[in-house]
């Protein structure tokens, strides 16, 4: 008998897997995001200009344009209070 698993999102599930996902071991990798097995059984890259720095993304990537917004805060925050 043979069952078919689908994978919850923020997981991965390679072709001919035998065994339910895990969600730590099967985690979806560095710069991707996992939809649901049943919607899109592949990890799909962060598009041009995001990305993602975490393992287990469900869904999108983060704008770069917000990360650079908040360095540039807090290194005028640093460099205000060093100076001062």
């Amino acid at each position: 008998m043979t069952q078919d698993y689908v994978c919850v999102a923020g997981t991965e599930c390679p072709e001919g897997m035998d065994r339910a996902p895990d969600l730590v071991r099967d985690r979806c990798r560095k710069g991707h995001y996992c939809l649901r097995g049943d919607i899109n059984p592949y990890p799909v890259p962060c598009p041009n200009g995001t990305f993602n720095e975490f393992y287990g993304l469900q869904s999108v990537c983060i704008l770069c344009f917000n990360i650079i917004i908040i360095l540039n805060v807090l290194t005028e925050l640093f460099f205000y209070k060093h100076s001062h």
